[in-house]
């Protein structure tokens, strides 16, 4: 794994900080919205493509471009709507975790700009499909609600940020052409990745394990072609997840309020902004304070859940590991 995982107070840009806390109550609007109007989950649903937004341009470079930035939000929208609909049907969870993943792999191989808005899509597929999913309707409202919460980030980053001074982020610089020519590398990753994530989808819906999707996705979050990354970004996620859900296990107990909640997501997204994904640790860290927070909206404060998230995480870690390792064994044979 590239950078160090390493987080130090030296190494935050403060000349970004204010640019960075504004990012952050732009994501947490619709939240505050919802919870000013009456309509918490509506609004946790667009914080969540919102917040998948951001976390899918987290390490681009300003401006980012309106193509991609409307790709994103449409992927965003479709994999919502999706994980929605299939969250009453196993099979189709299955189909479509699988297809998500093998798009991930693909992305991921190709390298590009669609790389990290498909990963995250492919994640919001699978944690809108927790709580047992949507009727047709129910599930095009889900779908509309998250392209509407991505959508709004993404009209802020334009009026933010220009991309007009740059045209070489165009729609050129999609890379759909390289992830074309990306399949028949990727194949292999997209199998490796595909099989275990359908398989998790499988046992964990027919079970009707209350949020088994975060099981699968950290499947697809740590799961690398290489047994060393997969290793490393596992005991990182592990990590980060445990000490996440902690503070938030804490924060549900204590103070399960609908401004804990915007604070909460305010802070956890500034923190994202300077850590990095390449400090996965960390990352995930503030990644499991944002994910617990939104999925308490509309519940009863159940602090429980925090312990649901590591176990199902640990499980999920454990899948990675044992699928890397078969990989491996079987591919250098």
């Amino acid at each position: 794994m590239t950078g160090r995982n390493r987080f130090e107070l030296t190494d935050i840009p403060w000349d970004q900080v204010g640019s960075n806390l504004l990012t952050a109550c732009l994501v947490a609007a619709p939240l505050a919205l919802g919870f000013g109007t009456g309509h918490s989950v509506a609004g946790g649903i667009g914080a969540l493509g919102a917040y998948l937004w951001t976390a899918s341009h987290i390490t681009d470079k300003r401006p980012i471009g309106l193509p991609i930035g409307v790709v994103t939000a449409m992927l965003l929208g479709l994999a919502g709507g999706m994980g929605a609909l299939a969250g009453r049907h196993l099979w189709l969870l299955v189909v479509l975790a699988a297809l998500w993943a093998a798009f991930q792999a693909v992305t991921d191989v190709a390298g590009g700009a669609l790389r990290l808005p498909v990963a995250l899509s492919a994640l919001c597929m699978l944690l809108s499909a927790i709580g047992g999913g949507a009727t047709p309707i129910g599930a095009l409202r889900h779908g509309l609600l998250t392209l509407g919460g991505a959508a709004w980030i993404t009209g802020t980053e334009v009026v933010r940020h220009p991309p007009w001074p740059s045209p070489d982020r165009g729609m050129q610089n999609l890379g759909v052409k390289a992830v074309r020519a990306a399949w028949p590398t990727a194949r292999p990753f997209a199998l490796l990745l595909a099989v275990p994530t359908a398989l998790v989808a499988v046992v964990l819906g027919a079970f009707q394990v209350s949020h088994g999707a975060w099981t699968a996705t950290t499947v697809l979050r740590v799961l690398r072609p290489d047994e060393a990354t997969t290793i490393a970004r596992s005991w990182q996620r592990a990590a980060g997840t445990v000490a996440g859900a902690l503070l938030a296990a804490v924060l549900l107990a204590a103070a399960p309020t609908a401004e804990t909640a915007v604070v909460v997501m305010v802070v956890a997204v500034t923190a994202m902004q300077f850590v990095g994904p390449r400090r996965y640790a960390v990352y995930t860290f503030f990644l499991t304070l944002v994910a617990l927070e939104l999925s308490s909206i509309g519940h009863a404060a159940a602090w429980g859940v925090a312990f649901i998230r590591v176990l199902l995480t640990l499980i999920g870690v454990a899948v990675a590991v044992v699928s890397g390792l078969v990989y491996d064994r079987m591919t250098s044979g």
